[in-house]
């Protein structure tokens, strides 16, 4: 594994899914670690988004290293990042209780229902500019609010270039369904089952 080239400063303008795609091949220092997560400020959302991407990122690192002399140096690194993560919503969790989110409302979870209510219902144009509906995201969402629409993981999400697992992917897609399901839209809510992924 190689040492990052990046300084902090342009590490700082990668969105979290890149940030963790350049870990899974760079070393980085504690220092520049933690230099990123200050970057989401009092932002508790993003910050649960950020940790749940981590845990998705030890799949696609153990496909990289596993087995290799850098696996368990940069496993180590993954799991000290995720602390580091952890400590700091703790920290901005206790100052801010009121704020406190149901962890199953992912900003994963919401883009997939937006996307299907203006897919299904809006019947809006495919075609849209995705920084435009990334903007509309941002608005509908409250997520990453002081962020460059093409900065965002919202704007990874929604031009494909998301790096989920099948494995959380089919969950998200089980969540929405229910959601739906239980305002009774159950053919919304079996399109979006048939959206999972294969095993």
């Amino acid at each position: 594994m190689k040492k990052s080239n990046l300084a902090i400063h342009e590490l700082l303008k990668l969105n979290s899914s890149e940030f963790l795609d350049h870990v899974s091949e760079h070393y980085i220092t504690e220092t520049e670690a933690f230099g990123y997560i200050l970057k989401f400020q009092e932002d508790i959302a993003s910050l649960e988004e950020f940790i749940k991407l981590i845990d998705d990122h030890f799949i696609t690192f153990n496909l990289i290293w596993g087995g290799m002399d850098d696996f368990k140096i940069g496993e180590i690194m993954l799991y000290r990042i995720k602390n580091l993560a952890t400590q700091k919503l703790d920290e901005i969790s206790k100052k801010n209780p009121q704020r406190k989110e149901n962890k199953e409302f992912t900003t994963t979870r919401q883009i997939l229902a937006i996307q299907t209510l203006l897919d299904e219902y809006v019947k809006i144009d495919r075609t849209i500019d995705k920084t435009v509906l990334t903007a509309f995201i941002q608005f509908i969402t409250g997520k990453e609010p002081n962020t460059a629409p093409k900065d965002t993981n919202i704007y990874k999400y929604v031009t494909g270039q998301n790096t989920r697992s099948d494995k959380l992917h089919n969950q998200d897609c089980d969540f929405v369904a229910g959601m739906f399901d239980k305002i009774g839209l159950q053919n919304t809510a079996t399109k979006i089952r048939n959206g999972k992924t294969e095993k």
